[in-house]
């Protein structure tokens, strides 16, 4: 066995710097919540690809305590173990400022309110370079510079500073808007990319960060249960989500397994199992003293000293608020086809909602209600409850996801055993019904095929567009009155990382200060496409790096497909007949392009045994 050895304090203090700092989003973290700590009510942040500068008018930090306040768990936010119970401030560690002084330099200006001068600091690698007087207003301006200069390895593995950038943007925004009381603003290359004017106004900080669309499919609630206090705003029921969730607890910027499980399970339990949750900005709060929220290295994590209680109570805070709603009248129409000049006359709407969620558990082959006892060993495990349990038939071995490669030599016949000659055959046949909006039955001479028709349709348009893109042939329609998309600054950034490929399948746009014009969208399977798609394709890539993706191409293509399809559709024989001709022209007509069966053959034979036949 090799020697053991006591490592030096040089490696220990890289070592214990790159748990907290791993990435620029994290120093721009740690800085703005250092600034909320500060009492701030204005911080701007200042990015460029050399310089990270977060500026506030904070109460400053004394000239005594600027040395101290870089060394190691130095900190005026806690005095003793007991107050580890009680944590009401964003930091309290003490590790941040030196974290990042070990890995960068650090200029720090700085006045409080009772000195008549403030003081220019600098600190290189945590050893200090220079202190002085300096002119400065009260609060608080640190400059970062030489991200990892003397951690090659980790300088290395940064990911590109658009991504980076990118997600630091939806951090500041996420940010604001949990604290809407404060102004913040963000300059990218000297150019103000967001600003919020710090009013006190939820709704109006929303609006200023993600837009009118998205602000006016909100709702909002407020939830008291002891001990807790939610309240925020909900995505409208009918609205299709933009992937944001948002979450506070006690005013920190959090994630949480069991809030999420919580409100997607709310979600769900109105509008359908597997539908998820829609989009929501959650304000809770709660006792000190029940959220631990020492357990992850940068605080991103919390946990709850009764995680099912909390997981109880988040769920009927979002399904009360849900379903005291007026539900949006396109779900309405899609679903209940509602008569919206008739909701007066007829039943009340909650009836209405009752219904419909009758009629949409009936989607699955047979549900039975199983209402367990959730114990505490069971809390950490929040998004796995679900009090309704499946009864599946299992008479088919599915493809693995993991075994989907770019070989389609492997899907020459389904799952269930259709090859692609008795596939031309399909077109020829009785068809027997639509089933769930979604099903599409056809019945042979001893047989019965469901085909998914929103998989076909994904599947056929995966390779129209892969074709264009390969061909760099797309169809595309000029607008006439080009469309405005006004957008979040993050979502900007992300349009900008990826027009080439946009341009490519048919969206040619020009960038704004505030947003996107589109000039072109386009001609998918004989259709034209709307900027709701592209919209659409944003939205789902937003939350996955694309730059590391194997084929990025492929990756947002198949965003793309799946915001084309017509889902919820009662498509008629001539239109069935059209999307099976389209399918069986394709080379790879069984499954989708995300992995999932497109057809399966059930056997009368089997139908009769489950009748006991």
């Amino acid at each position: 066995m090799s020697e053991i050895k006591v490592l030096d304090d040089n490696v220990i203090s890289k070592i214990a710097a790159g748990e907290i700092i791993s990435r620029p989003l994290n120093i721009v973290k740690e800085l703005i919540e250092n600034a909320l700590d500060a009492s701030a009510d204005n911080i701007i942040i200042s990015i460029d690809k050399n310089k990270i500068s977060v500026e506030d008018n904070g109460c400053g930090i004394g000239k005594a305590y600027i040395e101290l306040a870089f060394l190691r768990h130095s900190t005026s936010k806690i005095n003793s173990e007991h107050d580890l119970e009680n944590i009401s401030s964003l930091g309290f560690r003490g590790e941040a400022l030196y974290a990042i002084s070990v890995v960068s330099e650090v200029e720090l200006y700085t006045k409080t309110e009772d000195e008549d001068a403030g003081t220019h600091f600098k600190i290189k690698a945590a050893e200090p370079v220079l202190k002085e007087d300096t002119a400065k207003n009260k609060g608080t301006k640190i400059i970062i510079s030489e991200l990892f200069f003397n951690l090659p390895a980790r300088k290395k593995h940064l990911k590109n500073f658009d991504y980076e950038l990118r997600q630091i943007t939806s951090l500041i925004e996420q940010l604001a808007i949990i604290n809407c009381d404060i102004s913040f603003s963000l300059k990218i290359n000297n150019t103000t990319r967001l600003f919020t004017s710090g009013n006190s106004n939820l709704k109006e900080t929303i609006y200023e960060i993600y837009g009118k669309d998205f602000t006016s499919k909100l709702i909002d609630f407020k939830y008291e249960q002891s001990p807790l206090y939610a309240s925020g705003y909900l995505c409208d029921l009918g609205a299709k989500s933009r992937g944001i969730k948002i979450i506070s607890v006690n005013k920190r910027l959090v994630s949480s397994k069991t809030i999420y499980a919580a409100a997607k399970q709310a979600y769900e339990e109105l509008i359908g199992q597997g539908e998820g949750a829609g989009d929501y900005i959650l304000n809770i709060t709660l006792p000190y003293n029940m959220v631990d929220v020492n357990v992850h290295p940068s605080k991103e994590e919390v946990r709850f000293a009764n995680e099912t209680l909390i997981f109880m109570l988040i769920k009927n805070a979002v399904k009360e608020a849900l379903s005291s709603m007026k539900i949006n009248p396109v779900l309405n129409k899609l679903f209940l086809n509602l008569d919206d000049e008739k909701q007066d006359a007829e039943e009340p709407i909650q009836e209405k909602f009752a219904n419909f969620n009758s009629y949409k558990s009936t989607q699955a082959m047979a549900y039975i209600t199983d209402i367990e006892e959730v114990t505490e060993d069971d809390a950490d495990m929040a998004s796995q409850y679900n009090t309704e349990k499946l009864i599946s038939y299992e008479y088919i071995q599915k493809p693995s996801y993991d075994a989907i490669v770019n070989d389609e030599e492997l899907y020459e016949t389904s799952s269930s055993g259709i090859d692609k000659n008795e596939l031309k055959t399909l077109t020829s046949l009785k068809i027997s019904g639509h089933i769930f909006n979604r099903y599409i039955m056809l019945q042979g001479k001893d047989c019965v095929y469901l085909i998914d028709q929103h998989a076909a349709h994904e599947r056929i348009i995966y390779e129209l567009l892969m074709a264009d893109l390969l061909k760099d042939s797309a169809k595309r329609q000029i607008l006439l009155a080009p469309e405005e998309i006004l957008l979040s600054a993050s979502d900007l950034l992300l349009a900008r990382e990826n027009a080439d490929i946009l341009d490519k399948i048919g969206f040619e746009i020009s960038f704004l200060s505030g947003g996107i014009k589109v000039l072109t969208v386009p001609i998918i399977a004989s259709e034209p496409q709307n900027t709701q798609m592209l919209i659409t394709i944003i939205d789902g890539i937003k939350n996955d790096d694309v730059n590391v993706v194997k084929d990025r191409n492929d990756y947002i293509i198949k965003k793309a497909c799946k915001a084309a399809v017509k889902s919820g559709r009662v498509l008629n024989d001539m239109e069935i007949r059209r999307l099976l001709t389209d399918l069986i022209k394709t080379k790879t007509p069984f499954i989708c392009p995300h992995g999932r069966d497109i057809i399966v053959k059930m056997k009368k034979t089997f139908i009769d045994s489950l009748f006991g036949r």
